[in-house]
């Protein structure tokens, strides 16, 4: 078994080597607000989370995580730029939350 340095050291050659693979939680939350934004442009609402469409499900309960954390000010949204880039998404697509 190996110890804990040698994990170490694997996952860090690992992340040097493919870390463009992995999104920054700050291109994580562009991505995903840009399939919400395709999914109000196709269909002209929002996202219901009591759909049996498991997608859209997991898209709105993505959505009202992010919400309650920008609330409380927790996670990523202590960071500045995270917390304009869904305000500007909630000024734009405002009316079909």
């Amino acid at each position: 078994m190996k110890n804990n340095q040698e994990l170490r050291q694997q996952w860090d050659d690992t992340v040097i080597k493919y870390g463009n693979l992995f999104p920054t939680y700050k291109e994580e939350l562009v991505i995903k607000l840009n399939i919400i934004e395709q999914f109000i442009l196709e269909k002209d609402r929002f996202p219901l989370d009591t759909v049996t469409n498991k997608t859209e499900s997991k898209i709105r309960i993505w959505f009202r995580t992010k919400i309650s954390n920008y609330k409380s000010n927790t996670k990523i949204f202590k960071d500045e730029t995270c917390r304009r880039i869904l305000k500007d998404f909630n000024d734009k697509y405002g009316k079909y939350l």
